[in-house]
């Protein structure tokens, strides 16, 4: 299978978020799933109404093509 979307939802540097899907990630590639990771860290998304950077776009092709969507977000208390 390929195309699973893995998308890590925080830019906070060193955080267990990223660090926890790259657990799910390697397990996927263990797995024969060849995952397609998004990092908060490394996207330059454009707030709406203004002009899109074009990772805006990459992310939504990506999603639309893929057969699953895995979405790692931190949890606050």
């Amino acid at each position: 299978m390929q195309g699973i979307v893995c998308i890590s939802g925080t830019n906070r540097p060193d955080n267990y978020t990223a660090r926890a899907l790259g657990i799910v990630v390697d397990e996927l590639r263990h797995s024969r799933v060849d995952p397609v990771v998004f990092d908060a860290r490394a996207l330059a998304l454009a707030f709406p109404g203004h002009p899109d950077p074009g990772d805006g776009e990459r992310l939504r092709t990506a999603i639309a093509a893929a057969p699953g969507v895995i979405l790692a977000t931190p949890e606050y208390h």
